[in-house]
């Protein structure tokens, strides 16, 4: 049988570490609730949607710096206009909610 005894690890730092971490999972999962998904399976569907946009966006970002160092042309994959209610801009706005426009 395993031993029940509570986790304690040096300093505790490794505790801090774990609960700062339990936080911020507990505060996206209020986003997704308060968002109507209260199914696990559908939250974890889009976090990882989320994931692979960001490292989708990521990815175009290195791209086009490395084509700017050196003096290569690039096209960005988000180069077009992307229709959700209506037509957005690609430089109104990215994955990660940063607009490019300031």
């Amino acid at each position: 049988m395993e031993d029940a005894t509570p986790l304690t690890l040096g300093t505790g730092r490794k505790i801090n570490d774990y609960r700062r971490t339990k936080n911020r999972v507990d505060g996206i999962w209020d986003i997704f609730f308060a968002g109507g998904l209260t199914n696990p399976l559908d939250v974890i569907e889009q976090i990882t949607y989320l994931l692979f946009i960001h490292d989708l966006d990521e990815s175009d970002i290195r791209r086009a710096k490395e084509s700017a160092m050196l003096g290569l042309p690039y096209e960005s994959i988000f180069t077009n206009e992307v229709t959700v209610d209506e037509q957005i801009q690609r430089s109104r706005i990215r994955p990660g909610g940063i607009s490019t426009d300031e």
